[in-house]
């Protein structure tokens, strides 16, 4: 590299002050990801906080959502100076920008700050891609204005990947049909680079619960777990989460990242509805119950990924003792579930390794 070439500095946009494992796992992943794939950059993520994404007014979310930035500021490089205003953040001398992964194309969560997500204002010399970007639903009716700002904005991307496959398809109506699929960042960069720092945590139990939304579908299923391993509902543990349902359940609330990954590594089993439940579930090879949620499209980019993996049959609508047992009687064949990951993660890992075609373009 002479003099006068600048250094590439790759940034990525996500929700990284959001108050969810799933959001700050992602992104700790997607940064080990792009380290190791693009050694001569600075790579690291880019630090906009929208108010909306960075805080709340509910004391204990703010604490929880304060424990999940400290994990990932002391573990990923950060790029730039925090800022709400984007530009202000990329004038820092960010070359690249990478959208993702996690739901930073979901419309319905971005609101104000859409044109920010899709990169419709930033300098015309910095480098658009999007890697594992949901738009966190299979199908929606936008306003038409809405629907000409995104048509226009993924139009300027020089590559496009997504998450699920039907993110592929709504690609394709906005005029973008050479998207693909990869992996979510948590699955890609592989259970290596949690290992680590699971075994710092100390938080376990026999049968775990991560639920985003409870029901008492699920305090039904954990203890009839329980009670088909004979196990005592003292063996429950429920994770980041208090409510009437969990009563007279161990609870967690503000969990560290170190104790949420002990505990689905430890467990026995793991019953959520959670995305990013399901992918550790699926990491640490733990045998695991998904409870859809009533929300259609957070279940719909579960039942995706289970099926590209196997492992639809992991779904439970009641908490019959039959369908209960059925399950439990069924173990997962990881070794069939690793080769399928092994395949998706090369795939995957080729979307970006193509992106180096872009460091000698002319800015």
């Amino acid at each position: 590299m002479n003099a006068e070439t600048k250094k590439r500095k790759i940034g990525i946009l996500t929700f990284h002050r959001a108050r969810s494992y799933g959001a700050v796992l992602q992104c700790y992943a997607l940064c080990q990801i792009l380290r190791k794939i693009f050694p001569d950059a600075e790579t690291g993520v880019i630090d906009f906080s929208p108010s909306r994404f960075s805080a709340s007014k509910d004391c204990g979310k703010q604490k929880q959502a304060e424990v999940l930035l400290k994990f990932l500021l002391s573990n990923v490089n950060v790029v730039t100076p925090e800022s709400d205003t984007l530009n202000e953040c990329l004038s820092a001398g960010v070359t690249d920008i990478l959208v993702g992964s996690d739901q930073v194309w979901n419309p319905g969560i971005l609101k104000e700050n859409l044109r920010d997500y899709f990169l419709c204002d930033i300098p015309e010399n910095i480098n658009k891609y999007s890697y594992a970007a949901s738009f966190g639903s299979a199908e929606f009716v936008l306003p038409s204005e809405v629907d000409r700002v995104i048509r226009s904005a993924l139009a300027d991307f020089k590559n496009i990947s997504v998450r699920e496959g039907s993110a592929v398809g709504l690609c394709e109506k906005f005029g973008r049909s050479d998207a693909i699929r990869v992996l979510d960042p948590t699955l890609h960069a592989g259970r290596s680079e949690f290992d680590h720092i699971a075994d710092t945590g100390t938080l376990t139990a026999p049968v775990v619960g991560y639920f985003l939304s409870p029901t008492p579908l699920q305090i039904k299923v954990l203890k009839k777990i329980a009670h088909d391993k004979r196990l005592k509902s003292s063996s429950i543990l429920v994770l980041n989460r208090k409510a009437p349902f969990f009563s007279f359940i161990k609870s967690s609330v503000n969990t560290g990242v170190p104790d949420f990954l002990h505990a689905i590594k430890n467990a026995g089993y793991v019953v959520t509805d959670s995305f990013h439940g399901v992918c550790f579930a699926i990491l640490f090879e733990k045998e695991f119950v998904v409870l859809p949620s009533r929300r259609k499209e957070r279940f719909t980019r579960i039942a995706e990924l289970l099926e590209i993996l196997g492992l639809s049959a992991r779904v439970m609508h009641t908490a019959q003792a039959n369908d209960v047992r059925n399950i439990l009687n069924n173990p997962i064949d990881f070794n069939e579930v690793r080769q399928k990951l092994s395949l998706l993660r090369d795939f995957s890992g080729d979307f970006l390794k193509n992106l180096r075609s872009s460091e000698n373009d002319g800015n």
